[in-house]
């Protein structure tokens, strides 16, 4: 029977950090091994359960090759899908954490180490939990997993490739359970039951290059951009509603190559990232966002490319927003609150083939932090928390 402390130890002490473009071939190497690694690690258990595992690596030229892992158990009723990553943000200054940030080690009832709560810890209670349950309930559920090793950073090669290769394969879920932290500081306090949309642009505004000294000679853009900025970054785009917080732009990026100070450029390119709620379509967005540069950066003389990464989505309330609240409840004595609160996850991608996606998993105190660190206890509150959720679905 596995022990979610020691899988996750086990997959913690793996240094599964997300591959990037600019490893060079030793580093993508032992990046790529290690997230193999994690996912021979969890295979074990599936397959003596039953699980049809395959191992699917993905390419897209000019990010690096990602394995995932697709695993699937025959059953009869709802098919219920887990998703995860054991990909994992990098460590930072090494020198500045309690203990190896790749050891596993144990102090004061916590598991430390690099993605013990985000998300590797999740992942081992869910593996825990189908031990449990599936010898009594040998044919009652049709359950999946899909695990990547690409959700950290670029998030091409992995679940948003994974989500076409399953629907050329007819397969779609009924429900689909994310192992994301979602409690901020206490376990049982909240889940995740929709997240806003997010979209990344990038604008580039045109102007006329000229000595510094002759204003009537030059446009210049970097004024036009300021207006923009002025005007729009960190604000809401709407009031928000019953279900989620306001839109709110931001601008995130400033590129100005000009280094001489006699000289106004002719172009100037800048970034900004909108998350977005049910007020909007991509649509209804993009035509505001073209309406608002327009305004203020001049019709016609800058360039806007915007990228939708997942849209919004929202599991009201049913069975198995049920199943999940009253699991909690039940093994933690706290209503959890449903939120849409927070950034994005894994799920944007899976609401593709999924009408009813949820986050739950432990907390999110510590994630992407030195010493991140998960309770020992709450690994196993979160194995009996899933096995409830089975049990109330299936059994």
């Amino acid at each position: 029977m596995t022990d979610p402390v020691l899988l996750t130890q086990k997959l913690v002490q793996q240094a599964s950090i997300t591959p990037s473009k600019n490893d060079g071939a030793q580093e993508l190497k032992s990046r790529t091994d290690a997230l193999n690694m994690c996912l021979d690690l969890l295979e074990e258990p599936l397959k003596k359960l039953g699980f049809e595992c395959h191992r699917i690596v993905f390419d897209q030229p000019g990010f690096p090759s990602i394995p995932n892992l697709y695993a699937e158990r025959a059953g009869n009723g709802k098919h219920l899908n887990f998703t995860g990553h054991v990909d994992v943000v990098p460590p930072g200054d090494v020198s500045a954490w309690k203990f190896n940030p790749f050891g596993g080690e144990i102090a004061d009832g916590f598991l430390y180490g690099r993605g013990t709560s985000d998300m590797k810890g999740n992942i081992a209670s869910f593996i825990a939990a189908l031990e449990k349950f599936i010898p009594a309930n040998q044919n009652s559920a049709r359950i999946s997993l899909i695990i990547t090793g690409d959700e950290e950073s670029y998030a091409v090669n992995g679940v948003p490739k994974i989500v076409p290769w399953l629907k050329q394969r007819g397969i779609a879920f009924d429900y689909c359970l994310v192992g994301e932290p979602s409690s901020p500081k206490t376990m049982g306090e909240e889940i995740k039951n929709g997240r806003r949309g997010t979209m990344n642009a990038t604008c580039t505004v045109h102007g006329k290059q000229g000595h510094i000294a002759y204003p009537e000679r030059f446009d210049n853009p970097v004024v036009r951009m300021g207006k923009f900025i002025a005007a729009c970054s960190g604000t809401d785009l709407d009031k928000g509603n019953e279900y989620f917080a306001p839109s709110r732009l931001e601008v995130n990026i400033v590129d100005l190559p000009n280094r001489t100070t006699n000289v106004v450029p002719n172009k100037v390119t800048f970034g900004f990232n909108v998350r977005w709620n049910s007020e909007w379509t991509k649509e209804t967005l993009s035509a505001h966002l073209r309406n608002l540069c327009d305004q203020h950066l001049g019709t016609g003389q800058y360039d806007l490319d915007m990228d939708f990464s997942g849209g919004v989505y929202l599991t009201p309330k049913g069975p198995f927003l049920s199943a999940i609240t009253d699991a909690v409840c039940e093994v933690t004595g706290r209503t959890p609150e449903c939120t849409t609160a927070g950034g994005t996850s894994d799920g944007r991608f899976v609401v593709d083939i999924c009408p009813y996606v949820v986050e739950c998993g432990v907390t999110s105190e510590t994630i992407h932090q030195v010493d991140e660190r998960v309770k020992v206890d709450d690994l196993n509150k979160l194995a009996d928390i899933y096995e409830r959720v089975l049990k109330r679905l299936f059994a």
